[in-house]
């Protein structure tokens, strides 16, 4: 069983909180502050994330929305792509962006059992952003900074 994990990006704020409660009655998120406190914002104000159960080469938890660095060594060149993750059709989905031949490839695949060891890491991706942040895949792929 995976682990069922929540951030949320504030819209208003534009930034990254951890989310310690769900409330639908209430129609809101809770926070829990390094100090103790509590605040909560309403689901209008925010877009929710949810964690897809893997972990990229360093450890980091990988979200919806988030943009990965794909690397690859085919007969020992390095080839990087760049990834965003979404849940699509029950699955939890890799869309590659490509640059070959200065002509751009999208591709798309399942963020599984192929991509990612039993052990729930995928040591060919690393977070490198969200797109929460108006951070373009595709830029960032032709050299773009984040």
């Amino acid at each position: 069983m995976r682990d069922i994990k929540f951030r949320a990006w504030d819209k208003e704020n534009r930034e990254m909180l951890s989310v310690d409660v769900l409330d639908f009655f209430l129609d809101e998120i809770r926070v829990l502050e390094d100090d103790g406190s509590i605040f909560s914002m309403k689901f209008k104000d925010i877009e929710l994330l949810q964690y897809t159960g893997y972990k990229d080469k360093n450890g980091t938890e990988i979200y919806e929305k988030d943009i990965v660095r794909i690397s690859k060594n085919n007969d020992n060149h390095f080839h990087f792509s760049i990834g965003t993750i979404s849940f699509e059709h029950g699955k939890w989905l890799l869309t590659v962006y490509s640059d070959v031949s200065c002509q751009m490839q999208i591709n798309y695949m399942a963020l599984d059992r192929y991509l990612c060891e039993k052990a729930k890491k995928c040591n060919a991706l690393e977070v490198i952003g969200t797109t929460c942040k108006g951070y373009d895949p595709i830029s960032l792929l032709q050299g773009g900074t984040e």
